[in-house]
């Protein structure tokens, strides 16, 4: 299951040390058919379909 929430400060830290530039993540997840198929609730954290 992806970790939705780390993202943000993934992100976060990447710029801070140089090695990404700043961008938008929201929508990068659609986890419709992963909760679908397992049967519960995996987080998109906001940043996608859950």
């Amino acid at each position: 299951d992806p970790l939705a929430g780390t993202y943000n400060k993934l992100l976060e830290d990447g710029v801070k040390a140089g090695t990404t530039q700043k961008a938008d993540i929201n929508g990068i997840f659609d986890l419709r058919t992963l909760n679908e198929v397992e049967g519960k609730k995996t987080s998109a954290a906001g940043l996608g379909e859950e």
